[in-house]
């Protein structure tokens, strides 16, 4: 197989001097966690570092709605695999990653789009399975348009990818974007599961905004921003917070494989171009409903521990009485997924974990998240009473980090049970 390398970061002398540590972590002894299971955990997210694919990790994990870790270590900027090389002229400076350092959530988006979604139902005259073209007159007379926002957020409606080849700056213009969305074409029927890693996002977006009469950025802003009292969480990322921001960047090797094609028709466009393009203004001033919100990942666990108490945040109500617990519920299905080629346990918007494992651990059943390009991993999980984002800046493909992944995924389902 043909390959591409992209090396590995340099590795800083103590761990110590680019790791920071939040003061408001509670004692693992106030939430009934030995203090041995959490000093394992962070040497797990400390072992994932020194694979040397991750230039920046962050992580967050609420137990019993107590915040018991939320740290940082790498560089939010400078020390991607190809920052330091002598042949470049111009070097990127180093910039250590800090706790409110915002990160692009890519695919964990979902959750933010599945949220309004079902807070649309609740405050409007919308429902789940009217055809979009209820809504969307442009989307009349085509496939799409008989589509529900049922079936796009549970990858049902049979229109996974847009063609490849497609430029990035295409999607930025909402007529050409729509001009694509109503040619596609199904590729299967809505019996069936298949990935929709930007379509669905899309088209749930223009719903939200043609029932509102709002432009997206405005509802997250008014529905769970300011409401919570968050900084960033929302898509894209203002002009004053971009300095701060962690570039993403291809790490490790990549392989001219199966995955990578399969990964590559779902997204449209290869890995390493859509890393490129995620660090630039263009993309920052965007609103990709399924891959562009930033945030840092205290912010994703408080949003992710919202959903786990039902929509209640610090003695607010940011959703209706069991909105979230609708959302984020799962049937028994456990479906072979036709463009991810494994299966997986949706509900609607969210991935879902299985007994006696599943992709958020052991005994997950209740547990409900999303991956984002497959490095960053988000969940909640009402049995266990935890709200964990782990969010990285590295997007290797194939390589030992995975099984590291896994491992720490496994741990704090184990841990923290």
């Amino acid at each position: 197989m043909n390959k591409r390398q992209f090396d590995k970061i340099q590795m800083p002398a103590q761990l110590a001097d680019v790791s920071q540590q939040d003061v408001n972590e509670v004692s693992a002894e106030q939430v009934g966690v030995a203090p041995e299971k959490i000093a394992r955990l962070w040497q797990g997210v400390e072992k994932l570092y020194t694979t040397g694919l991750y230039p920046a990790i962050a992580v967050a994990i609420r137990k019993n709605n107590q915040l018991l870790m939320h740290r940082v270590i790498g560089h939010a900027q400078g020390n991607g695999p190809q920052d330091s090389r002598p042949q470049d002229k111009e070097q990127t400076p180093k910039k250590r990653m800090q706790l409110d350092t915002p990160m692009c959530m890519f695919s964990t988006s979902k959750c933010i789009t599945a949220t309004l979604i079902y807070w649309l139902q609740s405050q409007h005259e919308f429902s789940l399975h009217q055809p979009v073209s209820h809504y969307l007159p442009e989307f009349k007379s085509t496939f799409s348009g008989s589509v529900t926002a049922d079936q796009l957020l549970n990858h049902r409606a049979g229109i996974p990818a847009f063609p490849e080849g497609l430029e990035l700056r295409a999607l930025l213009e909402r007529d050409v974007l729509v001009k694509l969305l109503t040619q596609l074409r199904p590729e299967w029927s809505g019996q069936h599961t298949g990935y929709h890693a930007t379509t669905a996002g899309y088209i749930l977006g223009l719903l939200i905004e043609a029932v509102t009469q709002k432009t997206l950025v405005q509802v997250v802003d008014e529905v769970l921003r300011q409401p919570m009292g968050l900084k960033y969480f929302n898509y894209g990322l203002a002009e004053p917070y971009r300095a701060q921001a962690a570039f993403n960047y291809p790490t490790g090797v990549y392989y001219d494989s199966v995955f990578e094609k399969n990964l590559r028709r779902m997204l449209g466009v290869p890995l390493e171009d859509l890393l490129d393009y995620s660090n630039l203004p263009p993309f920052m001033d965007a609103v990709v409903p399924s891959a562009n919100a930033f945030a840092t990942s205290f912010e994703v666990c408080e949003f992710f521990q919202m959903l786990l108490d039902d929509g209640q945040y610090q003695g607010k109500t940011i959703l209706p009485e069991g909105c979230a617990r609708q959302m984020t519920h799962s049937g028994d299905k456990f479906e072979f997924d036709r463009m991810l080629k494994f299966p997986v346990r949706y509900s609607a918007g969210f991935m879902c974990g299985r007994d006696p494992i599943g992709g958020w651990g052991a005994y997950s059943s209740q547990a409900f998240g999303h991956l984002g390009l497959t490095n960053n991993l988000c969940w909640a999980d009402a049995g266990k009473n935890i709200a964990v984002s782990l969010l990285t800046s590295g997007n290797p493909l194939i390589g030992s980090h995975i099984l590291q992944l896994m491992r720490w995924v496994m741990q704090v389902s184990l841990f923290l049970k």
